[in-house]
């Protein structure tokens, strides 16, 4: 049988609260962008954009592919721009 106890804290996770990116997506204003080298590398960089704009609402990003690589641009969102009148709901896929 498993003994409950009662007022015990709950301890923090390991590694603070989740993982920073290895991209600066964050970081980036409108009309920033940075290069990433090699195929496979470029591919999760974008991944990684995308991802991180549909968890964090204002931000938006556009994939170009170079001679040897990717460019990922910050863009504006026109989910939040100033013509937009509703607010942005997020749905579960």
């Amino acid at each position: 049988m498993v003994k409950i106890e009662k007022n015990i804290p709950l301890s923090a996770r390991p590694g603070g609260k989740g993982k920073k990116p290895y991209y600066p997506y964050g970081e980036m204003e409108i009309g920033d962008s940075f290069f990433v080298a090699g195929a496979n590398v470029s591919r999760r960089a974008a991944v990684g954009a995308y991802a991180y704009s549909d968890r964090h609402v204002g931000f938006k990003f556009a994939a170009r592919a170079e001679s040897d690589g990717l460019r990922i641009w910050r863009v504006e969102d026109p989910r939040t721009s100033q013509n937009t009148a509703q607010p942005v709901h997020r749905t579960k896929k």
